[in-house]
């Protein structure tokens, strides 16, 4: 900034400056120096004003740059914010459930009150307890299970800015082969703010407030919608301004290969699959491929295709008018005298109990599908 003061040329070693000063002879033949010290070495009261003033210009350059311009971005980033509540809802899990992988559309916060689980979000892992706030980006395949305790947590579907159009229901199962990825909602990247947003251990009496009054309100009114929407940003606002953990993410291939094999069980179980006719599928070792699996859905894999099947087979009991051979055969059980002593086994009574109280569990489980619909199982 100080070099346009001097135009210099080589001659000889020395350096001959055009800037004509008749009151300093000094300035005609200098040792090669720097600008800088050549204005303090000078005389001329005139080249020391130039330094200063160019002095406090960098400084304020500087200053601008590393502390107004930060602020400035991130103010305009949260005044882009304007986000709306799609769907809200509350509910618990039991120790050991495994949910069915899926996909959203919009955007999930889920807030973990009680209970242990682990959540897999694309190729990461996340263990969530009380306190632990865990955001689900759209158009990734996510499942939850749980680990111990009665797990309950808090679950708002939301969208980053007013705009996007909704789309309800905002989550698909995969095994229902329904999900449609150009129905995706993903953050705008202004918004700048990395996905899976996950954070630990903040205090319940800190949410707590937030969470009842937002579950309460059915934003059928301008004035719970305003209600709502304002104890929304406060939860956004406390969320975000927690640290973002990072130590709790587990990826790797192990969590690639259980994924991918809970992906082709959910979507094939009815079919006949053996643990060799998995393994050579992946290209791993039975051994590996169960640890692995066991290590995180909590069961082996043959485990998981006979629950799938036989919560299948409940319902279909319990709401179709097949026999149970049919539906023995339909969900994966040729032979129906197995199938009997192991839905006896691990449902706690017998096909024909579950067809004799059809009326009563078809009820049953028509409600339960209301709680469920209600609670995003």
């Amino acid at each position: 900034m100080f070099f346009y003061c001097f135009k210099t040329t080589a001659n000889n070693g020395l350096t001959t400056n055009n800037y004509e000063n008749p009151k300093s002879d000094s300035l005609h033949r200098r040792v090669n120096v720097s600008p800088v010290i050549f204005s303090f070495l000078t005389h001329d009261r005139k080249l020391r004003i130039i330094f200063i003033i160019h002095c406090m210009h960098t400084f304020i350059s500087l200053f601008t740059i590393y502390f107004i311009a930060p602020n400035m971005h991130d103010k305009t980033k949260i005044n882009q914010v304007n986000p709306r509540i799609n769907v809200v809802w509350s509910g618990w899990w039991r120790p050991g459930f495994v949910e069915q992988g899926r996909y959203l559309y919009d955007h999930e916060l889920v807030v973990f009150t009680s209970g242990k689980s682990l959540v897999a979000v694309g190729e990461k892992s996340f263990t969530c307890s009380k306190g632990d706030v865990l955001i689900i980006p759209p158009g990734v395949r996510h499942w939850t299970r749980a680990l111990d305790d009665r797990v309950e947590r808090y679950c708002f579907h939301f969208d980053w800015v007013q705009e996007l159009p909704v789309v309800l229901p905002p989550f698909v199962y995969e095994s229902t082969k329904a999900y449609r990825p150009r129905r995706c909602k993903p953050a705008p990247k202004r918004i700048g703010i990395k996905m899976p947003f996950y954070v630990t251990g903040i205090p319940l009496q800190r949410l707590l407030p937030l969470l009842h009054p937002l579950i309460e309100c059915d934003g059928g009114s301008l004035e719970s919608s305003l209600k709502q929407k304002g104890l929304f940003m406060q939860l956004l606002s406390e969320v975000l301004s927690a640290n973002q953990s990072d130590h709790s993410a587990h990826g790797g291939k192990s969590l690639r290969l259980v994924q991918s094999l809970k992906q082709r069980i959910e979507n094939d179980y009815r079919r006949d699959m053996t643990i060799n006719s998995l393994a050579k599928e992946f290209k791993v070792t039975p051994v590996h491929m169960a640890r692995a699996f066991r290590m995180l859905v909590g069961m082996s894999p043959l485990e998981y295709v006979h629950r799938l099947r036989l919560e299948e087979a409940y319902r279909l009991l319990t709401a179709s008018a097949k026999n149970i051979s049919e539906i023995a055969e339909e969900v994966g059980f040729p032979d129906a005298n197995y199938f009997s002593r192991l839905f006896r086994k691990k449902m706690g009574m017998s096909p024909s109990m579950a067809v004799t109280n059809q009326g009563k569990e078809s009820l049953r489980i028509s409600q339960i599908e209301k709680t469920n619909c209600r609670d995003g199982l």
